[in-house]
């Protein structure tokens, strides 16, 4: 109670006497309770850490599969928030702009001689095909390389493995049914067998 001052000429017992507050509510006000989300907020951080480019939505997801802690996305939200912690948003990448003066520019590659096929990860004439692979670059680059200071090639081939090994083993994937893509490949294998 902030209207109590222990350090006043009155005693404790008037001040709270003419406040007509026990003794022991004052005490119970002023008692320090353990508190109840300390065990979820550690759990928030240790998965924030790994993936701080998860939000409330994917943590809460990842709490459930990972830690068989089932929490509403709100309180993951509450938590979140209590703790100052924010997800890296990925920006959105304008890949065409128009320009305003409407200059052309050369296509450098017009004269270019094909002699061999510029290998295709999609049948021909569907190229949303691509959509997968180029969504698994931009993870790969925006959930590992671009928070990482990697300044020579061997730190950057241990960054990527490390990425795919956490991809396929350690990250559930809500197109698997919030499942891990290792765990869906020795099922169809042993489905298989």
């Amino acid at each position: 109670m902030k209207i109590v001052d222990r350090t006043d000429a009155l005693s404790l017992n008037r001040q709270l006497s003419l406040l007509g507050v026990s003794k022991s509510s004052y005490y119970h006000s002023i008692a320090e309770r353990p508190d109840p989300d300390a065990f979820l907020k550690h759990l928030v951080l240790l998965v924030y850490r790994e993936r701080p480019h998860y939000g409330y939505w994917r943590i809460a997801v990842e709490l459930a599969v990972k830690h068989d802690t089932h929490v509403g996305e709100g309180k993951v939200r509450g938590v979140m928030k209590a703790l100052a912690l924010r997800a890296i948003i990925r920006r959105r990448i304008v890949t065409t702009m128009s320009d305003p003066d409407n200059r052309v520019v050369p296509n450098l590659l017009s004269d270019l001689r094909l002699t061999r096929s510029i290998q295709s990860h999609c049948g021909k004439g569907r190229a949303a095909d691509n959509g997968q692979l180029e969504n698994l670059w931009y993870s790969l680059k925006h959930e590992c390389l671009n928070h990482k200071e990697l300044r020579t090639l061997p730190q950057l081939r241990k960054a990527v493995n490390r990425y795919f090994i956490n991809y396929n083993g350690d990250r559930p994937h809500s197109s698997l049914g919030y499942r891990y893509p290792n765990a869906v490949y020795r099922e169809g294998l042993a489905g298989a067998a």
